[in-house]
């Protein structure tokens, strides 16, 4: 078990680490949200992205705990709408990566579990423990609707701020990697959805 754990697209071309000390300041959530949803229906990759009921499994992390080693020209972004989350995936093989606030300012990414690789033999339960928040349940498809627990629920978002918090008291939010802090702007330019757009992809998400 080294110090860190893997990030890696699909095709192998972007890559880097995330530190495994992250781990102690993280919440994860399974997020039914429609937007969510459409990122995945968006990169095209919805059926192995989503589970059965169209939930994205999140590891909410503070930024400044990954590195990338290779691959970085891949980072891609978009966004929903003009005031929307930065969400960031590899064109190279549209793996979704994770999603951001449009300030750097806020340390806080939301890593998909499709880029995270643990050790062997280790699982993400077993780095992060399991997910503790069920955001946004009534987007589910099928019934019966996934239910959270609502002390549990209110103990992430109480852990999520308190990290984000402590992230900005150490400095993280001036070691973002997706960020240019010369500009404030995100290292590549996102792709803004029409309103038609959007309304096409949550036509596709079907809730």
């Amino acid at each position: 078990m080294g110090d860190s754990i893997t990030l890696k697209c699909s095709c192998g071309k972007l890559v880097g680490e995330i530190e495994r000390s992250a781990a102690n300041r993280s919440t994860r959530a399974l997020c039914f949200c429609v937007d969510c949803q459409a990122f995945a229906h968006y990169l095209g990759n919805h059926e192995t992205v989503l589970d059965s009921q169209g939930g994205s499994d999140v590891t909410q992390i503070s930024p400044a705990r990954i590195r990338f080693s290779e691959g970085k020209e891949h980072l891609a972004c978009m966004k929903l709408s003009d005031n929307g989350m930065v969400r960031w995936y590899a064109q190279c093989c549209n793996t979704p990566i994770g999603n951001t606030m449009a300030n750097p300012k806020v340390p806080f990414i939301g890593l998909l579990h499709k880029c995270m690789y643990p050790s062997e033999g280790e699982s993400l339960d077993d780095v992060f423990g399991p997910a503790t928040m069920v955001v946004y349940p009534e987007f589910a498809h099928g019934e019966p609707k996934p239910k959270g627990n609502s002390w549990s629920f209110a103990l992430g978002v109480a852990r999520l701020v308190k990290n984000i918090i402590t992230a900005r008291l150490l400095g993280d939010a001036s070691r973002n990697p997706f960020f240019d802090f010369s500009t404030g702007n995100p290292i590549t330019s996102p792709t803004i959805l029409s309103e038609q757009e959007r309304e096409d992809l949550r036509t596709r998400v079907g809730t």
